[in-house]
């Protein structure tokens, strides 16, 4: 399996509990910090025995966790989140959300972290008619149509507009997928503020080092137990600009 692939599959199963939830939020670093993951006993038992039922090592062996957690299939990502207990998940999902948010969005944990895997790893299909549209600019005023974001700075903010047209429930608070489609790199995965009780809003996203040619795809959800889809959209860079080119 290539190599950007089995790292995808590891903030995956990272995504569901703790560091890849905020991906790129906080340092936009190209590896997530798996460290306190790797502490994380009762985690590293169950990708062992996950190891061992798919035949890719012995009970006596062991390794790196995060070289267990590459090998993981996606269908193993998803029995790894089956098979730990409610208290489990809810222990790791307390880890990485407030009690405020966790008590007033998710209700069903096994459901959101189920979720969250499959979002991660599910490919994007512009054919999938959604109740919302989303539209990418380079400006937070809202455009109502996808404007040109072929060139860009090696650091340009992008902003991705959604227009739910009422038909969500109104909410403070939403989750958003940002992804290097041509990579399978998460740029975002993570919830967050939004105006509340409006039908129009925004996500901004700036890469830490540079943007890279190629195609995205930007993804919202509401932020709930299912991670219901409200609006997506894709978007090509052609190329990046040498800094103060535009100028």
């Amino acid at each position: 399996m290539h190599i950007m692939h089995r790292l995808l599959l590891a903030s995956c199963i990272v995504a569901a509990f703790g560091a890849g939830y905020w991906l790129a939020t906080a340092s936009q670093s190209a590896s997530p910090d798996v460290s306190w993951f790797a502490d994380d006993e009762h985690l590293r038992d169950q990708i062992l025995a996950l190891q061992v039922a798919q035949g890719d090592q012995s009970p006596e062996e062991t390794s790196d966790l995060l070289a267990d957690v590459e090998g993981l299939a996606p269908d193993h990502l998803l029995a790894l989140v089956q098979r730990l207990p409610d208290h489990e998940i809810d222990r790791q999902l307390r880890r990485v959300l407030r009690d405020s948010d966790l008590n007033d969005h998710i209700h069903d944990r096994r459901a959101f972290a189920t979720r969250l895997v499959e979002e991660a790893l599910k490919e994007f299909d512009p054919s999938t008619l959604l109740s919302g549209q989303a539209f990418m600019s380079s400006s937070r005023e809202f455009p109502g149509f996808s404007t040109d974001v072929f060139e860009v700075e090696p650091r340009q903010t992008l902003f991705a507009h959604f227009d739910t047209y009422g038909v969500v429930p109104h909410d403070g608070q939403v989750f958003i997928r940002w992804k290097h489609r041509d990579t399978g790199r998460l740029l975002l995965f993570t919830q967050k503020n939004i105006t509340a009780d409006a039908h129009q809003n925004w996500v901004s996203f700036r890469p830490e080092s540079a943007w890279k040619p190629g195609h995205y795809d930007v993804k919202y959800y509401q932020f709930n137990d299912h991670l219901a889809p409200i609006a997506q959209v894709g978007y090509v860079i052609t190329r990046v600009l040498e800094p103060g080119a535009s100028e």
